[in-house]
């Protein structure tokens, strides 16, 4: 089976970056022998409307180029 991963990482506001959800994710995938990953990381605040690479993974799904999508989700109540 083939194991095309996608990971998604975004920031919530100006001031924040990405690397450290893109590492855990990929370690996360590493651990698991996952190799075919895609990395779309939104570094604009998260309050706009429109997210360049979500839109962009998003189609990649459509297209079925993705077995799998990671995410971390921070902050969940």
């Amino acid at each position: 089976m083939r194991n095309s991963i996608a990971l998604y990482t975004r920031v919530s506001t100006s001031n924040q970056t990405t690397d450290q959800q893109e590492e855990e994710l990929k370690r996360y995938c590493d651990l698991r022998g996952w190799n075919d990953v895609t990395v779309y990381s939104d570094t604009v605040s998260g309050t706009k409307s429109s997210r360049k690479e979500l839109d962009s993974m998003m189609t990649a799904i459509r297209k079925h180029r993705h077995d799998k999508v990671l995410l971390q989700l921070n902050n969940v109540r």
